[in-house]
């Protein structure tokens, strides 16, 4: 059990503006922290020591936020209002993630990933089997193996809260998850079939654990499973150093990585976490994400899209680009890879001839930056209504570089809120990324030292690519 000064401080962090007329209460199980926690710590959040709870205006985003670090012990609502009334009607709101890809196009056609069989490897699957948000997937039968490479002799959905054994299960809730309890459906495959393997084990980092992941994938394609989602990344502190990843070792010769290409080859498509290392000394990608063919996921802000702190970024010395894709998460890239693997179900249950590159193909066209992409954040944030068009397959509006011969550029849109910019020395390896708030004015652009390009996003709809120019181009 973490302490409730996480729990309050990650929902601060979390606040949303968007304001709900519903007023919760969210108790607590433990009150063992109870004394440690200040009275008020926001002014729309409260926590009241003598009910051991949080009151605050509802928001599916809190209450999922809360639920990964807290024990709810139930959530009642102080007066009458339509998203909790409607619990026999099912799931009626989604998680910020899905909000953001806006998914409703796609579920409204009746998309769910049906006959779509996913593979979820990862460090734990814990109570997996009783939480409410998965009690469909366990009803209606749809996990049809799970497999302890770890432990074998352990009881199925066994293991230690405080190892992070339950990863895997946090992992599969955002893939399939939805609650009639709360309303939120956290994931976009709800009705694909499930094979899990637990390959990670939180106590230790050991090269076996790579052996195990990759025997899991030899697994899954034994079984006839073509996607697979990986939410789990090795790069440094393992119990023997000389096992410990460089830098320099990032660029797919590892062995796990070279496993998880060889299932991409075997017409697999392989969802992998960037990992959570961009605001740290190591600072890129973790194995096995730095593999060309598997899709690369990382992590943005909900509001403006540019790239949370922690998401690992691409390595500069690579041929390709990496990640290809990101979506919000909070909490690490780890939640954001599996809303693009359910993504990817949804997609492949419409367009089964699809090949694993082409389901790949179309993510990443669906992106709001696409075609101009970064190894920040790839081709950003894929969008619902565009994945629909290319199953569709109806052609996308094309985008061209601006060819700009001086050293700033004023764009022709106004922009209302936010815009974005992202500096490059060529078409992909980011310089530079800024976050800029404005108000209905024309941004102007100034070419950073040595950019070659700058992509820049108003408002997360408007994208321009600029390509810097040298004096002399212009006369030729």
């Amino acid at each position: 059990m973490k302490s409730f000064f996480v729990c309050i401080w990650i929902l601060f962090l979390t606040i949303s503006s968007y304001g709900q007329s519903e007023a919760i209460w969210v108790y607590l199980e433990d009150e063992s922290s109870q004394e440690a926690l200040p009275d008020e710590i926001y002014s729309d959040v409260y926590y009241s020591p003598w009910l051991h709870a949080i009151g605050m205006p509802y928001n599916e985003e809190h209450i999922e936020v809360i639920s990964r670090h807290c024990e709810i012990r139930s959530i009642t609502r102080q007066h009458s209002f339509s998203y909790l009334s409607q619990r026999h009607t099912g799931p009626s709101l989604y998680s910020f993630g899905l909000e953001q890809i806006g998914v409703e196009p796609l579920i409204a056609r009746g998309l769910n990933g049906k006959n779509v069989a996913i593979g979820v490897i990862d460090g734990g699957f814990l109570s997996a089997n009783e939480i409410e948000p998965l009690q469909d997937l366990f009803g209606e039968g749809l996990i049809k193996y799970y497999r302890d490479f770890i432990t074998p002799d352990l009881k199925p959905y066994a293991g230690v809260k405080t190892l992070d054994d339950r990863h895997g299960t946090d992992v599969l809730q955002i893939i399939a998850g939805q609650s009639s309890q709360t309303g939120i459906r956290h994931g976009l495959a709800v009705a694909s079939d499930y094979y899990l393997a637990r390959t990670d084990h939180g106590a230790s980092e050991t090269k076996v654990e790579e052996m195990y992941l990759v025997k899991a994938l030899e697994w899954l394609d034994s079984l006839g499973v073509r996607l697979v989602n990986i939410s789990l990344g090795y790069t440094q502190g393992f119990e023997n150093p000389k096992h410990d990843y460089e830098p320099e070792d990032i660029d797919g010769t590892s062995a796990l990585s070279k496993a998880v290409q060889k299932a991409s080859d075997k017409g697999m498509l392989i969802v992998v976490a960037a990992g959570n290392d961009g605001n740290k000394d190591w600072h890129t990608l973790s194995v096995p994400a730095d593999a060309p063919g598997v899709l690369t996921v990382g992590s943005t802000k909900f509001k403006h899209w540019d790239k949370m702190a922690f998401s690992s970024v691409g390595p500069e010395n690579l041929t390709y680009l990496k990640p290809e894709i990101a979506c919000f998460a909070s909490d690490g890239t780890s939640f954001s890879t599996p809303l693009i693997t359910g993504l990817a179900a949804l997609i492949w249950q419409a367009r089964p001839e699809l090949s694993n590159e082409g389901v790949k193909e179309i993510i990443m066209q669906s992106g709001h930056l696409y075609p101009f992409g970064n190894n920040y954040v790839g081709y950003g944030v894929p969008r619902g209504d565009r994945v629909l068009d290319l199953i569709d397959q109806k052609p996308l509006v094309s985008r061209k570089a601006i060819k700009v011969y001086k050293d700033s550029y004023r764009v022709d849109k106004q922009c209302d809120e936010h815009y974005v910019v992202y500096h490059k020395q060529d078409k992909w390896r980011t310089m530079d990324e800024s976050y800029v708030k404005a108000s209905r004015v024309k941004p102007k652009i100034k070419r950073l030292n040595n950019a070659s390009f700058t992509t820049v996003v108003l408002d997360n709809e408007v994208v321009y690519e600029l390509q810097w120019m040298r004096a002399h181009d212009a006369q030729r």
